[in-house]
């Protein structure tokens, strides 16, 4: 496995979309709070399931 530093900003979205998808939680919150579109975090999402 390879690591990977993260900035301070790519951190808080991946720790987001970790909770996210952990707890099946609400992606219109998620898109609030990362100041994004619903459309994009399911994008974020998908990148981070791979």
């Amino acid at each position: 496995m390879r690591k990977v530093n993260l900035t301070m900003d790519e951190n808080q979205k991946y720790t987001i979309l970790k909770k996210l998808v952990e707890t099946d939680g609400k992606q219109d919150s998620a898109a609030f709070i990362l100041g994004c579109t619903k459309k994009h975090v399911n994008r974020m999402i998908q990148g981070y399931k791979k």
